[in-house]
């Protein structure tokens, strides 16, 4: 099974992460990308470096069809992304995009506090 990388988009920072058979490998990432072509280099880097299969993209906001960021509200220039489609045409890796806090209580509820609550 190929490795994810999961990119959780803040507004000061953006954390990095390896997930490998369902388990988070080591610790993330901390990077400060100031654009799009700021962060297609970093996501770049990681993929070069690592080999993912996959992307995992979690950022605050409305987002569409877990494809598009409808709006950011802390970062701008992913407003009206299609985040899918930017990582296809750059990559050619499936990726999910979600927001963040949907992202957390999934997480948690398939590994973490919430494991055992429906």
């Amino acid at each position: 099974m190929p490795k994810l990388l999961c990119l959780d988009a803040g507004g000061s920072k953006f954390l990095f992460g390896i997930v490998k058979n369902s388990e988070i490998k080591g610790e993330p990432k901390v990077q400060h990308p100031a654009d799009l072509p700021d962060l297609k280099e970093i996501i770049s880097q990681e993929i070069q470096n690592n080999g993912f299969g996959g992307l995992a993209f979690a950022t605050a906001g409305i987002i569409l069809e877990h494809t598009i960021v409808k709006t950011s509200p802390n970062i701008k220039w992913l407003n009206n992304l299609n985040v899918k489609n930017w990582v296809d045409e750059n990559w050619k890796i499936p990726c999910w995009v979600i927001n963040d806090m949907q992202a957390a209580a999934e997480g948690e509820n398939a590994k973490g506090a919430l494991k055992d609550v429906q």
